[in-house]
């Protein structure tokens, strides 16, 4: 039995490593160019949402050494969001560009804590991320957002 359960955390272990590193090699394509930022504010949101789940997997996997280039790519995807939408109301707009400047620091802070191997501040700060991407995604219609 102790065999059995000892496999069992052995597979997932090697499964959860296995689907980071093949999104670490997706991030990577859209880094080298092989897939441009999408020009749409659903499809820069649908990127947003896809690399929330790799920062959640390579923070759930213990690469830490990793957590800066997902937390980057969020950053300047929330960035380029805020700069395209210019058709939202003059209050969620700023409430958009608040919160980018919010996602920045805490990329920041991820990339800190990521670099120092701290888990327990690395997840409190993805979570802290995962909240101002809400408040953001709250600034817009579901019709914008593409849902």
């Amino acid at each position: 039995m102790k065999v059995h359960m000892m496999m069992s955390g052995i597979l997932m272990g090697l499964l959860v490593a296995g689907n980071v590193l093949a999104r670490e090699g997706e991030g990577e394509n859209k880094k080298a160019g092989h897939e441009a930022m999408p020009t749409s504010i659903s499809g820069i949101w649908g990127e947003i949402k896809e690399y929330e789940v790799i920062l959640k997997e390579i923070i759930d996997a213990g690469k830490f050494d990793k957590v800066h280039e997902a937390a980057f790519e969020i950053r300047d995807m929330v960035k380029a969001l805020s700069e395209k939408s210019t058709t939202l109301a003059s209050e969620n707009l700023e409430n958009v560009k608040a919160g980018s400047k919010r996602v920045a620091e805490i990329a920041d802070q991820l990339d800190k804590y990521g670099d120092a191997g701290d888990k327990t501040q690395t997840e409190e700060q993805f979570q802290r991320l995962t909240k101002t991407l809400g408040y953001i995604e709250s600034q817009y219609s579901t019709e914008l957002l593409g849902k």
